[in-house]
């Protein structure tokens, strides 16, 4: 539209009027505070060219018009509303207005878009809750890696479905009694590895130590344990060989109570006299040597004769066997087995006993 003035000096009806709405014009862009002005009156983004093309029908020529924008009203609404993600994800790029990223993280249909506006967000509430509640592992491991609440944190570690977003908790986690639930249980060693190095407390350890399932994670944390009482438990009672071992070696020449000592030293062995104590350490030490120290000691003709049937080493049970003194013990175990060595030990010494040689 063009519009005309009069250069005559009193002017026509039409110029004045011109005139006048040439100033209404002047003072709707010149002053602040209007609704179609910006900060230093002049027109926000949203009246310019690339304000308009937001209205496009192509997603490439919308996009075009976000990259050139800086309004953050403009941009959170193409961020929320716009029906393409590639123009949303564009706007979630430039986008600073911490309410409308949350929404954009809590809300938008293309995980992309809500990843983009996670590593945006700076709400610890909004955060906790992404951590919590969002579908995609890794959209969840972004907003986890920036939570700082170790209560959710816990939360996260202990039950989130996917190993890589509970390691991503666990590496916020200070709370040792949790590290240890999660070292303990974890069904992922990586996940349960990374809760062990994370240990400093000696009882949180002992607890991986001893309270694994993962055979691999018990032997690390004995590596780690200084507790002499634990590290015997471990010695005595681990089902792996090698977790005993590592164990039984790092308690060498420590000064241990008779009753655990008698497990692993085998001249605190040598000084037991209880039978039932005895039979025990001869069956299930994990020290050849302390067995034999135990069998060494031992006299009940019933607890050899079971040392002799069920214990799991041929030396052992030819030590026990040549211990038998009872004639129809002898020949009780005799009939029971079939291993060819224990045999001929056993007719052996039925045959010192009748030249009485024995």
């Amino acid at each position: 539209m063009t519009i005309e003035t009069s250069n005559r000096a009193g002017g026509s009806r039409g110029g004045r009027g011109t005139a006048a709405l040439a100033t209404i014009i002047f003072l709707v862009f010149a002053f602040p505070g209007n609704a179609a002005s910006g900060e230093e009156g002049l027109p926000v983004e949203r009246e310019g060219p690339a304000g308009a093309a937001l209205s496009a029908e192509s997603w490439e020529v919308r996009r075009e018009a976000v990259e050139q924008l800086d309004d953050q009203a403009v941009l959170a609404k193409a961020a929320l509303e716009d029906e393409d993600w590639r123009v949303r994800l564009e706007a979630v790029l430039r986008l600073r207005d911490q309410a409308a990223l949350e929404r954009a993280a809590l809300e938008d249909s293309f995980w992309r878009v809500r990843l983009l506006a996670v590593g945006k967000l700076t709400s610890p509430a909004a955060l906790e809750r992404v951590a919590l509640e969002e579908s995609h592992p890794e959209i969840r491991r972004e907003a986890v890696r920036k939570v700082r609440n170790q209560k959710v944190l816990a939360r996260v570690a202990l039950d989130d479905w996917d190993p890589d977003v509970r390691a991503e908790a666990v590496a916020g986690l200070s709370d040792q009694n949790v590290l240890a639930r999660v070292a303990e249980k974890d069904s992922d060693h990586r996940v349960g590895r990374a809760a062990l190095e994370r240990i400093d407390d000696q009882d949180a350890v002992g607890r991986v130590a001893t309270g694994s399932e993962n055979a691999e994670l018990r032997l690390a944390a004995v590596e780690k344990l200084e507790d002499e009482i634990v590290l015997a438990v471990a010695a005595i009672k681990d089902p792996d060989r090698r977790v005993r071992d590592v164990a039984a070696e790092k308690l060498d020449g420590a000064e241990l109570p008779d009753e655990v000592g008698m497990w692993l030293f085998p001249e605190t062995t040598r000084r037991m006299t209880e039978q039932s104590h005895l039979l025990e350490v001869a069956m299930a030490s994990p020290k050849t040597e302390v067995r034999a120290a135990a069998v060494g000691n031992l006299t009940d003709q019933e607890m050899l004769a079971e040392v002799v049937l069920e214990n799991d080493e041929p030396g052992i049970r030819l030590a026990a066997a040549e211990k038998l003194t009872n004639r129809e013990i002898l020949e009780k175990v005799l009939l029971e087995t079939g291993d060819a060595d224990l045999r001929r030990t056993l007719r052996a010494r039925l045959e010192t006993l009748e030249t009485g040689a024995d």
